[in-house]
């Protein structure tokens, strides 16, 4: 975590991590989801899904035809349900495919073993998007990762299932609740509860995912807020997106193929979603850093979009809540020290002083690192730093560092040129 200096506390600004505004850290999950390419992984986790559509409309005829066909209702809510979670996904989208109770029971056997392979395929795109969205050096457990992807689309179904029982649940306690002339408004409540349990099966099932599937887990606070971002945009997009893609276009455009296309295009617009939620979920668990490593990579880059410039840019409110600000003169470290922060010169400049040397022997200018020879080499400061101009400085905690220069090559390379330099300067000065 960044350690911000003794003027920065006196400002308040010790949690700097809860007050960094949702839209930059948004962006900053929308970014990382670009620069790590996961639509790939998206349009894979689409495109199995595309495979796996035929042994699901199987597996449903099955239990319509033995089960729901005597519970109309329960059948009704059913197919409400999948609807709440893909516009396309009703009655109409079987009977489009000619398919049938006797077609489930002919191939039956071959639906559920294909529904298992590409639940694996499903959950290794899913787990591939995971170990780069959530980076770890250990390696997931084989036999954990087979049993999840053995049961992971059937208890997706299974979990439609029960939030469909229990909407049907609701809608006869609501029925009953009419005869025995209860308040409109009780009944109300119970009607809207049925309108969110679809919302609510979302975001639970993306919580358990952002919790549990990463090699190396976010927090708890971390996770609840990506499944909490996923469940609303899903709600927004769910709205969005029957509207852009009515039947009637699909079909005029498709043919009879219309429905799965468009169910086609949900899940891929699902999938990205969810993954940038994930992003999201790994960005508020470091905030700080990564919200560093965007002022660095913003800093002295002129083709930087404008939305980066206005986040992260000079005049953006992130420079006063992490950037420290040191008068001409003041002393960073001095010679001898034990300390082992690294400091990053946004404006001005320091000095570099040797014992017993009056003038400087070095200047670190705008944009360079000083003190990262202790932190690299766990020694004592070689020389004392002072400010030499009124300078805005970032000064960052030994662990922070090790993470920033991981997620920053063009930063580590800087580091690596700015410390040939220095030692080139210091030879000169030493053996003149």
């Amino acid at each position: 975590m960044l350690r911000l200096s003794d003027s920065s506390r006196r400002r308040g600004a010790i949690h700097m991590k809860n007050r960094t505004p949702f839209i930059q850290k948004f962006y900053i999950a929308c970014s990382r989801y670009m620069e790590n390419e996961l639509t790939n992984h998206a349009g894979a986790v689409a495109y199995y899904f595309l495979l796996s559509i035929i042994p699901i409309i199987l597996l449903m005829l099955t239990i319509f035809e033995s089960f729901l066909d005597s519970h109309a209702a329960f059948s009704e809510d059913f197919f409400r349900i999948l609807g709440s979670f893909s516009p396309n996904l009703d009655r109409e989208f079987l009977a489009r495919f000619g398919l049938s109770g006797s077609v489930a029971g002919a191939v039956g056997i071959f639906g559920a073993l294909n529904l298992l392979w590409t639940s694996r395929l499903i959950l290794a795109s899913v787990q591939r998007a995971f170990d780069v969205i959530f980076p770890s050096p250990k390696s997931r457990n084989f036999i954990i990762t087979a049993f999840i992807s053995i049961v992971i689309i059937p208890a997706v179904f299974l979990l439609v299932t029960f939030f469909a029982g229990l909407r049907l649940v609701l809608g006869f306690i609501s029925g009953m609740l009419m005869q025995a002339g209860a308040g409109a408004e009780i009944i109300g409540r119970l009607g809207g509860l049925g309108f969110i349990l679809p919302v609510i099966a979302a975001f639970a099932g993306a919580f358990v995912c952002y919790r549990y599937l990463p090699v190396r887990r976010p927090s708890t606070p971390a996770a609840l807020s990506g499944a909490l971002l996923f469940a609303f945009l899903l709600f927004v997009l769910k709205f969005a997106f029957g509207f852009m893609t009515g039947m009637a276009k699909m079909n005029i455009l498709y043919g009879v193929i219309g429905a799965l296309i468009a169910l086609l295009l949900w899940v891929y617009v699902v999938c990205q979603v969810f993954f940038i939620c994930a992003e999201f979920t790994y960005v508020c668990d470091r905030t700080d850093i990564l919200v560093i490593n965007k002022v660095f990579s913003v800093h002295k880059e002129e083709k930087r979009n404008i939305f980066e410039r206005f986040f992260f840019g000079h005049n953006s409110s992130v420079m006063k809540r992490y950037s420290d600000f040191y008068p001409q003169g003041r002393e960073l470290f001095r010679q001898g020290d034990t300390s082992r922060e690294v400091y990053y010169v946004y404006k001005g400049s320091v000095d570099i002083y040797l014992e017993g040397i009056e003038k400087p022997v070095g200047t670190v200018r705008e944009g360079d690192i000083l003190g990262e020879m202790a932190n690299l080499l766990g020694t004592p400061r070689t020389a004392t730093a002072v400010a030499g101009t009124d300078s805005v400085i970032f000064r960052i905690e030994p662990d922070a560092f090790s993470e920033l220069i991981g997620l920053n090559h063009r930063l580590s390379l800087r580091i690596i040129n700015s410390l040939c330099e220095r030692l080139k300067d210091m030879d000169e000065k030493l053996y003149l």
